[in-house]
């Protein structure tokens, strides 16, 4: 349950960052109101989705933390600095895996069984 709630934790500082992101971007560079809302949604917006997915399917939404951290690598310049695998790759693959985890791990039962008779 620990590694879950780091996990989600992550997820959703990780997918809040880069929505605050988006918006303040959109904001400075002075776009009107559907770009704000482009900028916002683009990647700050799917990367809440994918953080909520996670949330209630852990295997679906842990697979695609997971995937969406390696794409990054691959189609965002940015994610080959430090700052970038820092900000935008390493976050949701640390939460993919820990979620991965925890689903495939034993899960000890938290009390005891009783044993009647």
């Amino acid at each position: 349950m620990l590694l879950r709630n780091i996990a989600r934790f992550v997820a959703v500082v990780w997918a809040g960052w880069w929505a605050v992101f988006g918006l303040l971007s959109g904001l400075g560079e002075g776009a009107d109101v559907w770009g704000v809302v482009l900028h916002t949604l683009v990647p700050g917006g799917i990367f809440l989705l994918i953080a909520a997915i996670a949330w209630r399917w852990e295997f679906i939404g842990g697979s695609l933390l997971v995937f969406v951290g390696l794409a990054t690598f691959q189609y965002y310049p940015f994610a080959s600095s430090l700052p970038g695998a820092l900000t935008l790759s390493l976050p949701p693959i640390v939460a993919g895996f820990l979620l991965l985890w925890d689903r495939i791990r034993p899960h000890r039962p938290s009390t005891p069984p009783r044993h009647t008779g």
